[in-house]
């Protein structure tokens, strides 16, 4: 029986199938197994966009000419003050880059011709369904270019287990499926055959209250059916990061699996080791479980808020001697709330924007916020904060620039200032923790971390405080998952 794997992330998705006895990641793109989990459609519906061969290769010629010409040049630099250059930016890039550049640009083109031709819509599932959609760093190239010609959605998955309308249920089927097949198909294309048996991952709960985890659930159901995926079984997250985990174990463990990823943190209580490995009913083996809707995409809103709130206005006075209302500054922001943005880029706001702007002292930061609502931008502040919280994970500073308004600007953030803002958030993962190891009354041998957030540095300092003498293991930040979604699924098919 062929069997493969799929974790559909809230920040990346990963697809994974067991080769000669070990789990293999699929190349999703160029040089990369994760895909960002990030949609981009046009405005206007098309589809079967066609690109011409002989653009797209006058454009990367083009490209490998400028490349030539930056190597030289910091070549040059480097012989002069004998200092050595990093290459970046264009520079760095390999064909694969090259080519994908040279692509969306041709891309680019036709659909700005596409939109002349036809009516702009509304985001809706039947746009989804019949109009050009780009997935992962396509998408987000392609919006950063031109934000204007198409809708950007990141990390669906956050926006499963919240309240609906069934408009918007048909929307994130539309959406789930998109990513679903095109995991699918690339895991059967590296497989080399049809998948009869695909597990797919799902948290202990989701991004979203538990009463609505039944709609989450269902819309993954449809999704996968309209994907083609008939023969498929759930597995909760955090028990496949511990299978993987489980995969290296030489000698028996009690091991506390805490997995924190981009929209949930999840936390299983499991006994491991050698003689488990291949069981198909692991169930005996789960001593307890505790999860929140909690993780990496909530750090990007929290860092986007305390940091880059002042250059939107937060701080700013009016001449009434007022501050500058906090909540459109906020809506803004927040990137995963629905309402929240519906708010933001309504008509509404456009007024009371207006108004702040004729009556602020300092005007620049509320140019800024206009800025923001009419170039659709708040993704790519969004972007901007997630960058920021990844660089933190190994410098003690960063610069982040806002570098596309027109008023650009340069923040600084500090380490510490950020483990000061995301302190809160830490102290509920390790409750959570806590929590596992209360229910199952039990002591951890090992503590397994896994997902993005546990690369944040306050994480295994606090962990380490709280849990005084156990020793903690680090997994594939993000690989972790699909590796032991395609352990179980070998297992299941084979038990």
């Amino acid at each position: 029986m062929k069997t493969i794997a799929i974790d559909y992330g809230t920040s990346n998705c990963a697809a994974s199938f067991v080769h000669d006895g070990e789990p293999c990641l699929v190349q999703l793109e160029p040089g990369s197994a994760f895909l960002p989990s990030v949609l981009w459609v046009a405005r206007s519906p098309i589809r079967h966009l066609t690109l011409s061969n002989r653009e797209i290769e006058n454009i990367a010629a083009s490209l490998r000419e400028e490349q030539a010409a930056l190597r030289q040049r910091r070549q040059t630099e480097e012989h002069l003050t004998g200092i050595s250059v990093e290459s970046t930016g264009l520079e760095a890039l390999g064909e694969a880059g090259i080519q994908m550049m040279a692509r969306n640009a041709v891309r680019k083109e036709a659909l700005l011709h596409a939109e002349q031709e036809g009516k702009p819509q509304s985001l809706s599932a039947s746009l989804i369904r019949t109009s050009e959609v780009l997935l992962g760093t396509e998408a987000l190239r392609m919006h950063m270019d031109d934000p204007s010609i198409g809708y950007l959605i990141k990390s669906p998955k956050n926006f499963l287990a919240v309240e609906l309308h069934p408009d918007k249920i048909e929307l994130f089927v539309a959406i789930t499926a998109v990513f679903l097949r095109h995991l699918k198909l690339s895991a059967e294309r590296a497989l080399g055959a049809e998948a009869d048996l695909i597990v797919l991952g799902r948290p202990v709960k989701y991004h979203g209250a538990r009463a609505f985890e039944p709609g989450a659930l269902d819309i993954m159901r449809r999704a996968a059916a309209e994907a083609g995926i008939n023969d498929f079984i759930f597995e909760y997250e955090p028990i496949a990061a511990a299978v993987a985990y489980e995969h290296q174990l030489t000698t028996n463990k009690t091991v506390l699996v805490l997995d924190a990823g981009g929209g949930t943190t999840d936390c299983t209580l499991m006994n491991l080791g050698p003689d488990r490995k291949m069981k198909a009913d692991r169930e005996a083996d789960i001593l307890s479980t505790s999860g929140e809707r909690l993780g990496g995409t909530d750090l990007d809103v929290s860092f986007a808020k305390a940091f880059f709130g002042p250059a939107l206005g937060i701080g700013t006075y009016l001449k009434s001697g007022l501050p500058v209302p906090k909540q459109g500054i906020m809506d803004a922001l927040s990137v995963t709330d629905i309402p929240a943005q519906t708010r933001f880029y309504g008509r509404a706001m456009a007024k009371e924007l207006n108004d702040c702007l004729r009556d602020a002292v300092d005007q620049v930061p509320i140019q800024r916020l206009i800025e923001l609502r009419e170039g659709h931008l708040s993704m790519r502040v969004n972007r901007s904060a997630e960058l920021g919280k990844v660089g933190l994970s190994d410098k003690d500073d960063v610069i982040v620039p806002l570098d596309y308004f027109e008023n650009p600007i340069d923040i600084s953030v500090s380490r510490a200032e950020l483990e000061r803002t995301i302190h809160h958030y830490i102290g509920k993962i390790i409750h959570l923790m806590q929590a596992a190891c209360s229910q199952a009354q039990t002591p951890p041998d090992e503590i397994f971390m896994t997902g993005g957030t546990s690369k944040i540095p306050l994480m295994n300092k606090i962990v380490s405080e709280q849990f005084p003498g156990v020793p903690i293991v680090y997994g594939d930040s993000f690989g972790s998952v699909a590796k032991g979604l395609a352990i179980r699924a070998e297992a299941i098919a084979n038990g």
